[in-house]
């Protein structure tokens, strides 16, 4: 019990945070509206989900694919006992967001590293991973796959690894990530052998660089594909495959997977005609703003990495006693590799920055891990006063004490201004349970079932299907899954959306979409001038538009006179 007690506490103590951040009656995600929904239709008999009705012009009307059907499991109990779907994806979410934590320490504690507690300080203050785990989504359970998926790669536990690979894609289309940290893993293995092995090797070669650079690459190409390699490698391929043809809904999860996670996820051509937020680059200097602590403990883990590679310069002599012993092993290559990768893709898509900053905090404890071990901090700290307090060096201890005093300021300013933001979205500004209950009621009780209504703003589908799935809509989830099959549809829907059309609107929408009923959401955040009160003009001057009903939040008019 001794042994556990560290572990009970960081749980209770992230879960009584996130449970006071989610205290208010709202989701973090539009998208939780829909995984609340779909959980709710599992209960009602409909396990697995496999026919999607409701929105009939995009892939998933005939390639529908529960992308998050274990998340979706996993909600069953919560709902079963809670009876409220959107208070149950609520608690559900936030007993995986602070299980992702307490595993981050238990990974860390693992591997014996010290002063484990310290990696945690930059990851759990950190804006972006606190609201990407509290987002009512998936987030928590993929990572708590991902840190799994590293120890059973770290520890070469192969069957472990295979079955961890068979049941994330079950989880949730974020799968590739296991198949790129164990190709990271393989290429860490090959380039620490060849660098091991260097000075043996490099005495019969040329002195050339490029030749030297060449038979490197051969080296590392070679060691790649050793038989540990690609037993391991296969391990995972074995379970990735298993769990895509083993599934209730093989073969449509192929075509998913290609729009998904090719078109949306890797070429991301939605950016053209909007997709969700979540997918856009990633701006540099908001990056390091949000995250102040992890991107100064990445830039220090990289730098102190390439350093303890090489000898300690012999520039400032009196500084070399203070050096621990250097050297990096294949795991601290293998996650500084593995964390390059994600810093970049985060530069491309801002939803990767979830996994980017926990494995910040991992990566640096394996590469300072050796060195901190080595050091006598009372010994170093009087070698440090004795080395800067040298005439030599006063002017550069001086500025190196400014430099920390206007960094922790900056730093706690910073971090209260974010940690507010943080709140105020939670509390203020994130989709209320309630929001459009007035609309999607009216449209729930005095339209026939199954007809179809057009709609504005594809970002705020799963709410009108949490509140009225007896009606069908036009886009929602991703406009991808609208634009791959029907382009000429897609085109059409958002110049109509965008008001850019005025003659014979409601004959448009009727003929080509066959909708009796539009939807407008009065203050669509995706649309920044004007278009959608000029829609709303348009559709008012327009004499084949009745409207039936009206709110703060959404006007409901039924087509009528074609």
């Amino acid at each position: 019990m001794k042994k556990l007690l560290p572990y009970i506490i960081i749980f209770l103590l992230v879960l009584g945070f996130f449970t006071f951040l989610q205290s208010a009656p709202r989701l973090g995600d539009g998208d939780s509206f829909y995984h609340a929904k779909i959980t709710e239709l599992m209960i009602q008999g409909r396990a697995p989900v496999k026919i999607f009705p409701w929105l009939p012009y995009t892939i998933l009307n005939n390639f529908y694919y529960d992308h998050h059907f274990l998340f979706h499991i996993y909600l069953v109990p919560f709902l079963l006992l809670i009876g409220q779907p959107l208070v149950a994806i609520k608690v559900g979410t936030i007993i995986l967001g602070a299980l992702f934590v307490t595993v981050l320490y238990w990974f860390l504690r693992r591997y014996q590293i010290k002063y484990a507690l310290l990696y945690l300080i930059p990851a759990i203050t950190s804006y972006v991973l606190i609201v990407r785990l509290n987002l009512d989504k998936a987030p928590g359970a993929s990572l708590i796959f991902f840190l799994l998926g590293i120890y059973f790669i770290l520890q070469r536990k192969k069957i472990a690894l295979a079955i961890l690979s068979f049941l994330y894609v079950w989880l949730y289309d974020a799968w590739p990530i296991i198949l790129i940290t164990t190709l990271a893993y393989c290429l860490a293995v090959a380039i620490k052998s060849v660098i091991d092995d260097w000075p043996a090797l490099s005495k019969t070669l040329d002195k050339k660089l490029l030749k030297q650079v060449l038979f490197f690459i051969k080296k590392t190409f070679v060691g790649f594909f050793s038989k540990s390699n690609l037993a391991l490698l296969g391990s995972c391929l074995i379970g990735l495959i298993a769990g895509i043809v083993i599934n209730p809904y093989f073969p449509n999860d192929l075509k998913f997977f290609w729009v998904h996670i090719v078109k949306i996820g890797i070429f991301t051509p939605g950016l053209k005609y909007g997709v969700g937020a979540e997918w856009y680059p990633y701006d540099t200097i908001a990056l390091v703003k949000e995250n102040i602590l992890i991107m100064a403990l990445w830039l220090f883990t990289v730098a102190w990495f390439l350093v303890s590679f090489k000898k300690p310069s012999k520039t400032f002599p009196e500084v070399e006693p203070l050096l621990p012993q250097l050297g990096q092993s294949k795991e601290s290559l293998f996650l500084v590799i593995l964390n390059t990768f994600f810093f970049l893709y985060t530069l491309k898509a801002r939803r990767i920055a979830e996994y980017f900053i926990p494995l910040t905090a991992i990566t640096a404890a394996f590469v300072l891990n050796k060195a901190i071990k080595n050091i006598n901090f009372k010994e170093f700290w009087q070698e440090i006063k004795n080395v800067f307090l040298k005439p030599r060096f006063i002017l550069i201890s001086m500025l190196i004490a400014l430099l920390i005093v206007v960094s922790l300021g900056a730093l706690i300013g910073s971090i209260i201004k974010i940690q507010q933001n943080t709140f105020n979205y939670f509390r203020q500004t994130a989709p209320a349970f309630d929001r459009f209950s007035g609309v999607t009621n009216f449209m729930k009780n005095n339209t026939p079932a199954r007809s179809i209504v057009f709609h504005n703003s594809w970002a705020s589908f799963p709410e009108f299907f949490y509140h009225d799935d007896n009606n069908y809509y036009i886009t929602g989830l991703d406009s991808t899954f609208f634009y791959d099959p029907n382009p000429r549809l897609y085109n059409l829907w958002k110049d109509i959306t965008q008001a850019k059309i005025s003659n014979n609107l409601a004959a448009e929408i009727k003929n080509n979409f066959k909708a009796d009923y539009v939807l407008v959401q009065k203050e669509d955040a995706l649309y920044r001038n004007n278009e959608t009160q000029n829609l709303i003009n348009i559709i008012n001057a327009d004499s084949h538009f009745q409207k039936l009903y009206e709110d703060k939040e959404a006007i409901f008019y039924q087509i009528s006179g074609i």
